[in-house]
């Protein structure tokens, strides 16, 4: 028996693009549109061997416990290899907007993925940006976290690093990857 693979398929395909514009059915977050940091922005401290903190897996603020729950794929090995840096100055982002980003990386696009998409440069993008603050990731062209991972590991960071109200950063993955944490205005 044979059939006319027209009349299957085609009727599907134009539901499928009814159904793509019913509103309702789209998701309320938007995508990410991920721009490359300025070399301006990025912090020096990204390209310094040296001054990196390991991040202290028995310190009562990381709340492991909480993490293994929400990231069943991280172990305390994976939490050793990160390291962290202070990056702040004068000029940095205030903390309010920082603390801004982290929740919107948290909230908001906590099911994506923040992917370094800049081939040149600085190799740094921008996963969201408010106000003076802006958390990025930088590493090789397609290297991405999960956004969700991003803000903890931001939010764990931040009150580390925060002096006078200003806060940037720098978090090592130990993986070839970085989060910034940088003054985006």
């Amino acid at each position: 028996m044979r059939f006319n693979l027209q009349i299957v398929v085609l009727p599907f395909f134009i539901a499928i693009g009814i159904a793509a514009n019913i509103p309702g059915l789209k998701s309320d977050i938007p995508e990410l549109e991920f721009t490359p940091i300025p070399e301006s922005n990025v912090p020096a401290e990204l390209s310094d061997p040296t001054g990196w903190t390991p991040l202290d897996v028995s310190d009562p603020e990381l709340d492991l416990n909480s993490l293994k729950d929400e990231y069943p794929e991280i172990n305390i090995e994976n939490l050793r290899a990160i390291t962290f840096k202070c990056a702040t100055t004068t000029s940095s982002a205030t903390s309010t907007d920082m603390n801004t980003c982290g929740y919107v990386l948290e909230r908001q696009l906590a099911a994506k993925r923040c992917i370094q998409e800049s081939a040149f440069g600085t190799k740094c993008t921008t996963s969201v940006a408010r106000g003076t603050a802006g958390i990025g990731v930088c590493g090789f062209y397609g290297m991405w976290i999960n956004c969700r991972y991003a803000a903890f590991l931001a939010a764990y960071l931040i009150p580390k690093c925060t002096v006078n109200g200003r806060i940037g950063g720098v978090i090592d993955m130990g993986t070839g990857l970085k989060i910034v944490l940088y003054r985006s205005t």
